[in-house]
């Protein structure tokens, strides 16, 4: 009985052994580009741990500041800091600096906002669509009627990923060397 026993113990011993040799973890792929990451992740809302490059190229800051039609020179101190994202594998780039609700996705409450609330009231009948109203971003349009606000539908430039279009610029991947050789052209002092 102790041998059938310790044979068990010993067989059982010799299965963990070469089960814990074996390792079924994968290596996770990491990424000094923001442009190769995002072709790699597709679509994310900020960088994950797989992005280990600058937290905001310098290229990134150039390209938002070409795409907004800011003078280089204005465009390096007003919109820092930048937040990137990846959508559909090309990178986004919206101004925090600027004040522009980056982090922010508008709220998919039907519920009208307090501050709409109290804009009907004081105006009551009003046909134009609402501007955001409030301390929050709303993902639906909002008129006034009859001194109550009524939904219309959704913002025109939603995009896919629940993010207000209007603030969020594409950054081509060609400006990364268009960035470089403007640093190199740039006289030191």
């Amino acid at each position: 009985m102790i041998v059938r026993y310790s044979l068990w113990v010993i067989i059982g011993l010799g299965i963990f052994a070469a089960l814990s040799g074996c390792s079924t973890e994968t290596a996770t792929a990491t990424y000094l580009d923001p442009v190769a990451y995002c072709a790699a992740v597709d679509t994310i809302d900020h960088p994950d741990p797989r992005y280990i490059g600058p937290a905001v190229p310098e290229w990134i800051e150039f390209s938002l500041g070409k795409r907004m039609k800011m003078q280089v020179a204005t465009s390096e101190s007003a919109l820092s800091p930048v937040a990137w994202r990846c959508a559909g594998g090309a990178i986004m780039a919206c101004s925090i600096g600027l004040g522009m609700p980056c982090e922010q996705k508008p709220s998919m409450s039907r519920v009208p906002a307090r501050a709409a609330i109290e804009f009907c009231r004081a105006f009551p009948d009003i046909d134009r669509p609402l501007p955001n109203l409030g301390s929050g971003l709303s993902a639906y349009q909002w008129v006034c009627r009859h001194g109550w606000p009524q939904l219309i539908g959704f913002q025109p430039d939603l995009d896919g990923e629940g993010y207000l279009d209007r603030y969020w610029f594409e950054i081509p991947p060609d400006d990364a060397l268009s960035a470089s050789v403007r640093r190199a052209l740039t006289p030191r002092s």
